[in-house]
């Protein structure tokens, strides 16, 4: 099953809405494999850069947005980058490279408090 799916059923839809948003509008920077699943670089709406992590299961993921420290449920930046994923699955590709390194990724999920 696709991460996307697996993600989408434990929150609401209109996260669901807000997330295929930010997907349309590009704002997932960075997808790279890490530390047994994904972690990317989402822009928010205002500008803010949050870092998504979600294990290959799905049954571990996080961010570093104000609703997913308050609810700890899947948040709108999750799911874009859960869907920028299953999309590089069915095409076959490798995620991006990136300027960033996966020890400055790493280095900023232990600043954000991310679970791992």
């Amino acid at each position: 099953m696709k991460l996307f799916d697996v993600l989408r059923v434990r929150t609401s839809s209109d996260r669901v809405a807000r997330a295929i948003r930010l997907v349309a509008l590009d704002r997932v920077a960075y997808i790279r494999e890490a530390y047994g699943g994904f972690v990317a670089l989402v822009n928010g709406d205002s500008g803010e850069k949050h870092i998504v992590y979600i294990s290959y299961d799905a049954k571990k993921f996080s961010c570093t947005c104000m609703d997913f420290v308050r609810w700890r449920r899947p948040c709108k930046h999750i799911l874009a980058a859960a869907y920028i994923v299953d999309k590089m699955i069915v095409a076959q590709t490798k995620p991006p490279s990136s300027q960033l390194r996966e020890s400055r990724v790493h280095h900023c999920c232990q600043a954000s408090r991310v679970v791992l």
